[in-house]
């Protein structure tokens, strides 16, 4: 049971009822596993104006979270594997080959009871070469680990999050309102890329428990280029130009696409973008909607409009 990630500002009137910043480093009673995450402080040894001490991490920057300065917590695989001198594959404390790294961090037991619909905050600063960031629940004791999610789906190879970047995922419903729930994060560096496992790293901070409201949409990937969605099936492709002839335009028209994620605790009814055009001056040029739909929790579909083909030259 495989769920997704979605990254968005958790609302600032959502109080957390269970929360955690290493202000104290990595808790007594969480669980590290045997190629250990480590821990940044003001006091320690690198501190916290060090991320990763990985060959191929550029710039060693930290992790930006609100609370970086008291500690945070960082898997550094790359550190790992190569003890910061590039080419040194293998010279590291915890060599990536022949399986590649697992490093798990698993708090204590955390009691859900009184909460029916829980969401996971946190800030993750991750980077990726063929790891894998994920967050898995246990409700029998640590004993096993169930509804993995993988954090950064979107993150490819060579590719990372912003510094500052927070996640947010709803809980699966199996494991909300459990009385012991243990949560782990879990650095899966076992998937061969060019005859290297993992590398890059893991950095996280300030993660919270909030219950989930009730409402609480987020919309990504906006585009006025138009033919992004559609183009899967038309075989068009739009481009979001800046300036646009006005004869493409017309032979092109604009189309406003987006996705949207469900990332409340209720099902949303009348899910509608607005789209409104006006001139350089302020006049409103057009208007118009997408079509409303209805969203289910944690789900994502994508919105687009009807197009809009300017009919004079000018700004938009």
């Amino acid at each position: 049971n495989k769920e997704y990630a979605s990254a968005v500002k958790m609302p600032k009137s959502v109080t957390p009822f269970w929360s955690e910043d290493f202000s104290n480093g990595i808790p007594s009673t969480w669980i590290n596993s045997t190629v250990p995450w480590e821990y940044r402080g003001p006091s320690t040894t690198p501190n916290v104006t060090v991320g990763s001490r990985g060959a191929y991490a550029p710039a060693q920057a930290p992790i930006q979270s609100p609370s970086a300065q008291n500690g945070f917590v960082i898997f550094d695989s790359d550190y790992y594997d190569n003890y910061g001198v590039a080419g040194g594959f293998g010279t590291g404390p915890y060599p990536s080959n022949p399986n590649g790294h697992i490093g798990t961090l698993t708090t204590e037991s955390i009691d859900l009871s009184n909460y029916s619909a829980v969401s996971l905050v946190f800030n993750s600063y991750y980077r990726e070469y063929t790891g894998i960031a994920k967050v898995a629940f246990s409700t029998d004791g640590g004993a096993t680990f169930t509804n993995e999610m993988e954090v950064h789906p979107d993150i490819d190879v060579n590719d990372a999050t912003t510094e500052d970047y927070e996640v947010m995922l709803n809980l699966p419903a199996n494991v909300a309102g459990q009385p012991s729930v243990h949560i782990q994060f879990f650095y899966d560096g076992t998937v061969l890329y060019n005859s290297y496992y993992g590398y890059y790293f893991w950095m996280i901070d300030d993660i919270e428990l909030i219950e989930t409201p009730d409402h609480l949409l987020d919309l990504s990937s906006e585009t006025y280029g138009g033919w992004w969605v559609g183009y899967q099936s038309t075989g068009d492709l739009g481009i979001d130009y800046t300036f646009n002839p006005l004869n493409q335009a017309t032979v092109n028209p604009y189309r406003f696409e987006a996705v949207v994620a469900n990332n409340g605790a209720s099902v949303q009814t009348n899910v509608t973008m607005h789209i409104d055009i006006s001139d350089i001056a302020g006049n409103p040029v057009w208007n118009t909607t997408s079509n409303p739909m209805t969203l289910n929790v944690m789900s994502i579909d994508p919105l687009v409009t009807p197009t809009f083909t300017p009919s004079t030259l000018g700004y938009h």
